[in-house]
């Protein structure tokens, strides 16, 4: 087993640099320099001299929060067109905030957890003349999201109402009478958010179609742990960072990260691949709490034993702790990549 040092880092210090400005690079970073506010409208720019958007982010605990972006297609929209016989032949790209999408990809990079979701009324129109296409670059049909294992429609809200995944959609039925799926996107959050509509079969008076993109949710963490390469000998040598430093390597119980949240949202990083990791704490070597993991590929770390967590390999992992009791306190001592 080897034990790497922990930093448990805020950000890179932006305001070095960019005059004190009220600009952030992130939600996290915002929240850094405004402390006290809640809920509040930041200007973030993701990349230097990049577009610069209004984005709301939400503390939700002292942990994470979640930052809310808006779209160009938030508003009920009808589509009902002689020129969109053809399936698929109707195109609607979704812009979010002012960003690009580097800048969107910078921004997602901050991020940890994201969801999103849409509402679909169509009438007399069919299932498989639509399309849908995610960030990453996947491209289904209403029916085939069950990709991923969450629900046989696209939107889960059907596969819920029946605690049935494979109860597909609504809006698979016919006759004169609208049909309405609405909720959030049956795909892990890797894909996220949604990119382009694809619609069609709406050339006649009779056949109709409403759309609403909702807006991207995705959850920042206020604080990670990052996990420095060994040449650096544990010691942190940019001097735009600001760490607060734990000490969660020497495996002594009295040296503890402690933490009244619920849940608790850490991040893992390392300059090299890791596949295994293991967590270690007061009350928790039992693993008496609630984790998951996830890999920067969205796939899901596996549990081989009592806190040891299994991925693919990878150089970041994204973690929640939850407790069994709201008001206890968790207490991480260490954290070892094996």
């Amino acid at each position: 087993m080897i034990a790497f040092c922990i930093i448990v880092t805020f950000l890179f210090d932006r305001l070095c640099f960019n005059g004190g400005s009220d600009v952030f690079e992130s939600c996290t970073e915002a929240f850094y320099y405004q402390k006290g506010k809640n809920d509040e409208i930041f200007q973030i720019q993701p990349l230097e001299s990049g577009n610069i958007s209004s984005i709301r982010c939400r503390k939700e605990n002292d942990t994470f929060g979640i930052a809310f972006l808006d779209n160009n297609s938030e508003d009920l929209t009808l589509l009902s067109d002689s020129r969109y016989a053809a399936g698929k032949s109707f195109v609607k790209d979704i812009i979010y905030e002012d960003f690009n999408e580097n800048e969107l990809n910078s921004f997602l990079k901050t991020t940890t957890f994201c969801r999103q979701g849409m509402k679909i009324e169509t009438f007399e129109t069919s299932v498989y003349d639509q399309s849908f296409v995610f960030w990453d670059g996947l491209q289904i049909e209403p029916t085939e999201a069950s990709i991923d294992g969450v629900c046989n429609c696209f939107i889960s809200k059907r596969c819920i109402d029946e605690s049935n995944i494979a109860a597909g959609c609504y809006m698979t039925g016919g006759g004169q009478q609208w049909f309405t799926d609405e909720g959030y996107f049956s795909v892990k959050s890797s894909r996220l958010p949604i990119k382009t509509l694809l619609f069609g079969d709406v050339d006649h008076e009779s056949e109709k179609l409403k759309y609403q993109v909702w807006k991207l949710e995705c959850l920042y963490p206020l604080y990670t742990i990052t996990i420095p390469d060994l040449s650096t000998k544990c010691k942190e040598n940019n001097s735009q960072k600001q760490p607060i430093i734990y000490d969660l390597m020497d495996n002594k119980l009295e040296s503890c990260l402690y933490s009244t949240t619920n849940p608790l949202v850490l991040r893992i990083e390392n300059s090299s691949p890791f596949s295994s990791f293991q967590i270690i704490g007061k009350e928790i070597k039992d693993c008496e709490y609630s984790i998951t993991a996830y890999s920067n590929n969205g796939r899901v770390c596996n549990e081989i034993a009592n806190c040891i967590f299994h991925c693919d390999d990878t150089k970041m992992v994204d973690i929640q702790i939850f407790k069994k009791i709201d008001n206890d306190q968790l207490v991480i001592c260490d954290v070892m990549v094996i």
